[in-house]
């Protein structure tokens, strides 16, 4: 089968000034790999490196016969913000996928997607933001501690899982100190997580099949998470060895169609678009 437009995949390489962010450039072989796997599928496809001269390398493209697939990360080397390339492709008339830059960035900030998961009626965790080290009573344990405005789960460790009031001021002062930002603490779910990718849009939004990840043989509940060295430290994570996975999740018809529920709200919630994925964690019969 011939397609008749082509897809180019817009990108950037970031460079990490802060050593806390020195990690090992997976984002970029993932997207080296796109294009390989797309003409394998018999669709032209390219690469398009984002630099200071991008809108004008983008009006050499014609708008009729171009699809620009978004997978720019970070902007003046700030890993948590995203260019503001969609916007631009958009007011030159260009079609592209995945959502657009103010969602983009406001993903980037857990304060705005948990008010707007909870807006949404989504099922998710208990939560305070701490931005000036007082806690207002917390007393659910236990609970997880993670900075509020970073992903790709920098600054999340086994020590961010807390069972005191004590282990929970020591860490929510470590997010503070380390990530010059607010503190988001949540009730932990200890249980299964499962991956949704998900892609359409309103009421036509199809999920691939689940992905999990089973934590029942870790037998320290403060291991039974997905943190930093498991991502991008994987072959020095002992952790890891201890996972069980499982593609497609081995769930009741009951239990699937409760977690794709849960995940198609938070898509519309959160206003993704085109394309997307979220975790699910289950406890108790329950997917948060």
């Amino acid at each position: 089968m011939t397609y008749p437009f082509e897809v180019v995949i817009v990108h950037r390489v970031l460079h990490y000034i802060d050593p806390l962010n020195n990690q090992p450039d997976n984002s970029l072989q993932t997207v080296v790999g796109m294009p390989k796997a797309l003409k394998k599928a018999g669709i032209k496809a390219s690469l398009l490196l984002v630099e200071s001269d991008i809108e004008e390398q983008l009006k050499a493209y014609d708008p009729a016969t171009t699809i620009f697939f978004n997978t720019c990360e970070g902007e003046d080397d700030n890993p948590n913000w995203y260019d503001p390339i969609t916007s631009l492709l958009e007011r030159l008339g260009l079609t592209c996928t995945g959502a657009r830059d103010e969602i983009l960035q406001g993903s980037q900030d857990k304060r705005i997607m948990k008010e707007q998961l909870i807006r949404g009626g989504v099922s998710t965790p208990d939560y305070e933001i701490c931005a000036d080290g007082k806690l207002n009573g917390w007393a659910g344990f236990p609970a997880l501690v993670k900075p509020a405005n970073q992903h790709g789960s920098f600054g999340i460790t086994r020590t961010s899982v807390v069972d005191s009031y004590a282990d929970l001021k020591r860490q929510v002062e470590e997010v503070l100190d380390t990530w010059k930002g607010p503190a988001l603490i949540e009730d932990f779910i200890d249980g299964a997580e499962y991956r949704a990718y998900m892609v359409g849009n309103g009421d036509q939004i199809e999920i691939m099949p689940l992905y999990a990840t089973i934590y029942d043989s870790v037998p320290d509940h403060h291991d039974r998470l997905f943190g930093f060295d498991n991502k991008w430290k994987a072959e020095a994570c002992e952790v890891n060895e201890l996972l069980h996975y499982e593609l497609p999740a081995k769930l009741s018809p009951e239990m699937q169609a409760r977690i794709e529920q849960e995940a198609k709200a938070a898509y519309r919630a959160v206003e993704a678009r085109d394309w997307g994925a979220c975790d699910i964690r289950v406890r108790d019969g329950v997917p948060y």
